[in-house]
């Protein structure tokens, strides 16, 4: 043998004493994980899979006799995306400038909108005993909210992805005139 491969053999085997044991395959399926937002300075979570990426800032073009909370369309790969203040469409205020926003891409059945949020947290996980119900009002945003997790001393509210976009009034972003 190889003094080369037994000294790779060596390492490999020190590895393996020294190493972290993997976590239990039960355990790892307890948890519950969600990609972290802010929005308004409230921090939510969404279910992993209901936003399919984070973009950053894209150019958007305006659409004419849009809802003021539409704040155009983006051509992401060649597909226009709507994309959504969020801010603006829950009444909540807006403590960062528009160009350090991400959007969350959606794709609800075979429509594909983009949702502005001011920032990714990333994938966050919880364990299901931090689970608890939302102890603010939300205002606009609370019918979307379905449930919190308090974690490391913060509350991470639960957004539905999926009932924004059933949502009668953000399916509806024509601007309706006054008559």
């Amino acid at each position: 043998m190889s003094e080369a491969f037994a000294l790779l053999r060596a390492l490999g085997e020190r590895a393996r004493r020294f190493a972290e044991p993997l976590p239990r395959a039960r355990a790892a399926a307890a948890t519950w994980r969600g990609l972290g937002i802010s929005i308004g300075g409230i921090r939510f979570v969404t279910a992993l899979g209901e936003a399919t990426e984070v973009l950053t800032w894209p150019r958007l073009t305006q659409v004419p006799g849009a809802a003021p909370w539409l704040l155009g369309v983006a051509n992401v790969r060649g597909k226009l995306l709507p994309v959504t203040d969020t801010h603006r469409f829950f009444g909540l205020a807006t403590p960062r400038p528009r160009q350090l926003w991400r959007v969350l891409v959606v794709v609800q059945r075979e429509h594909a909108f983009g949702l502005a949020v001011e920032q990714s947290h990333g994938i966050q996980q919880f364990a299901p005993e931090s689970r608890s119900r939302p102890t603010v009002d939300l205002g606009r945003i609370d019918r979307f909210v379905e449930g919190a997790y308090a974690e490391g001393g913060r509350l991470w509210h639960v957004l539905s992805l999926a009932e924004v976009a059933r949502d009668a009034r953000f399916i509806d972003a024509a601007q309706r005139s006054a008559a």
